[in-house]
């Protein structure tokens, strides 16, 4: 089951690299921020097939294994452990719900929406709800 297409519809990925005066520097962080939010709230989860170097690996390089063991080679780890840190943007994403593709979105369309019911959220979580809608956005019927 593997949804990464339609996470990617919902997130697309911004340009790089960010350009500051135009404000994709900040919808950059927030992107970044809430992949980070949905992957620890479990809604979605990493792809096997994610790049490598999409995940952060201790130690990061030979060289700094290799500098980390004072250029003893033989004292070197060169058995890189990955950590908790992967960086969002680069990442491939799945919904791990359902048993297809469209059954896995539909249901991740159905716990989202369950979960941004204004009735379950605190009056802060509300809140921060709303400061992500533009003030002057206007919605297609």
């Amino acid at each position: 089951m593997i949804v990464t297409h339609r996470v990617w519809l919902l997130l697309p990925r911004l340009p790089q690299p960010p350009h500051a005066h135009s404000g994709t520097a900040f919808r950059q962080s927030e992107t970044v921020q809430l992949l980070g939010a949905l992957v620890r709230g479990r809604l979605i989860r990493i792809h096997p097939a994610t790049p490598v170097t999409a995940l952060e690996w201790e130690p990061a390089s030979f060289q700094h294994a290799l500098a980390a063991a004072n250029g003893d080679l033989d004292s070197a780890n060169l058995s890189p452990r990955l950590t908790s840190q992967f960086f969002p943007l680069d990442a491939r994403f799945y919904a791990p719900f359902g048993t297809s593709e469209g059954t896995g979105a539909q249901h991740l369309d159905t716990v989202l929406s369950d979960r941004l019911e204004p009735g379950h959220l605190t009056a802060g979580q509300h809140d921060d709800l709303l400061s992500l809608v533009p003030h002057q956005a206007t919605f297609a019927l």
